[in-house]
């Protein structure tokens, strides 16, 4: 897996969507100073790439668009207590 993809995914919050000068701000300090060629555009490509492999859901709101990972428990806690009963 690329760096920046790498970083990306461990950036993200599954919680809290993220605009892009946030995930900027939330970068590893060390990975952004090793890799001083970062821009812009690069993590938006990469936004871009990680969403169309729907590893990463996308939301516009006012205008920006924001990321987050995608919640991958679509069970709601009572259905995931009806199951361990039931088990």
């Amino acid at each position: 897996m690329e760096p920046l993809r790498e970083q990306l995914l461990m950036t993200l919050s599954f919680l809290e969507p993220m605009s892009i000068e946030m995930i900027f701000i939330d970068l590893d300090k060390e990975f952004t100073l090793d890799n001083p060629d970062i821009t812009m555009e690069g993590v938006l490509e990469e936004l871009r790439a990680l969403h169309n492999e729907k590893k990463l859901d996308q939301l516009k709101k006012d205008g920006q668009i924001f990321w987050m990972k995608p919640n991958t428990s679509k069970k709601t806690l009572w259905r995931r207590i009806q199951e361990f009963i039931l088990k």
